[in-house]
């Protein structure tokens, strides 16, 4: 299986600005959902990498466009 444009995909989560990988440095495979083979991988984040891009969305944002944080970290647990 090949990506039609494969500069799109990237292996890493853009958070805050920057690509990052899962601070434990774990992976998920991305399948295509017609053949079931893997495309490639994107971080596993966790609670720690979560907090943090909810932290850098709500800055991202003038007040009052981006849910209150409390409900935003309450989605994430």
């Amino acid at each position: 299986d090949r990506l039609a444009v494969p500069r799109l995909f990237s292996e890493h989560a853009f958070v805050g600005g920057a690509w990052i990988s899962a601070d434990d440095g774990r992976t998920v495979p991305v399948l295509n959902p017609s053949t079931r083979r893997e495309l490639g991988r994107i971080p596993r984040l966790g609670t720690a990498e979560t907090r943090r891009a909810l932290l850098a969305a709500e800055a991202a944002f003038p007040a009052g466009v981006a849910a209150p944080r409390l409900s935003l970290i309450h989605i994430s647990e």
